[in-house]
């Protein structure tokens, strides 16, 4: 059975999901030395990261699975929110959302070159059909109640 290494906060969604494994919950800092060890058989980690922290030192795959995509939210209060008037709330909107779109292009960069460079340093890096990941992904949103906030979710990125 492996023994990936999962971050150490609240269990995310799909570790609920019946698979293969067995995560073990590890600080971001001990996963080099972990990987290195045989302690743990794999990590979550995006190619940047994957890059900073060397982990082509101590691993020779990686996979693909894109089932985290980080975002960048703009939180305000409502009080603060309702004093702006209905044009600078538009701007702000707007302004948010062109920017969400320019750091998720910088990051989809990185991502890239980091992949390139993981690559060059010997590491095979590699695409999975995530068909089954993804169906499994949605049981996982019903069970936990989320169906209607992801519906939301997904109907403001889509309009956007």
């Amino acid at each position: 059975m492996l023994r990936p290494q999962r971050e150490t906060s609240p269990p995310l969604p799909w570790s609920t999901i019946p698979l293969p494994f067995s995560p073990t919950p590890l600080d971001w800092g001990e996963i080099y030395s972990a990987l290195q060890l045989g302690a743990i058989d794999g990590a979550e980690s995006g190619p940047a990261s994957a890059l900073s922290m060397k982990f082509n030192e101590v691993v020779d795959y990686m996979t693909k699975t894109e089932h985290i995509h980080l975002i960048t939210g703009l939180v305000v209060g409502e009080a603060w929110w309702n004093k702006l008037s209905p044009e600078q709330q538009e701007a702000l909107r707007s302004s948010a959302i062109d920017a969400g779109r320019e750091m998720s292009a910088l990051n989809n960069a990185a991502d890239a070159a980091a992949n390139a460079e993981l690559q060059e340093n010997g590491m095979a890096v590699s695409d999975i059909d995530t068909t089954e990941f993804v169906e499994a992904a949605v049981s996982e949103i019903d069970a936990l109640g989320l169906t209607e906030a992801y519906e939301e979710v997904r109907a403001t990125l889509d309009a956007n």
